[in-house]
């Protein structure tokens, strides 16, 4: 009984973190469409995710890119990737396009050859 109990205690974390999960994914556009193929749509999910660190950093992708653990020509390189699936797509929405994540440019984000070793 004692170990049923503490199972279920167990259980219950990963239960909610997973109901949280699902709802999360729904709010990212096209990761729950299965007519795009997981690579895709795997892209886009990280899109969503790195469009968030870059507006997290007021526009600035040389911070974001770093706070990512990647370099900002590997970020830009994965947007551009993004861009094209939703290019393909149709009824992409405006606002989820490259252009409408630029903020205010920092020094350290002036350059796009910054972080590209």
């Amino acid at each position: 009984s004692h170990v049923i109990t503490s199972l279920t205690n167990l259980a219950t974390p990963i239960i909610e973190s997973s109901s949280n999960s699902e709802r999360y994914l729904d709010d990212i556009p096209y990761a729950s469409d299965s007519s795009i193929v997981l690579k895709d749509r795997l892209a886009l999910i990280e899109r969503h995710l790195i469009v968030g660190e870059i507006k997290r950093h007021n526009g600035n992708k040389s911070k974001a890119a770093r706070e990512m653990g990647i370099s900002r020509e590997a970020l830009r390189k994965k947007m551009m990737l993004s861009q094209d699936i939703l290019d393909a797509l149709d009824g992409y929405k405006a606002h989820d396009r490259i252009d409408s994540v630029k903020g205010p440019v920092r020094e350290d984000d002036s350059s796009d050859q910054e972080e590209a070793a």
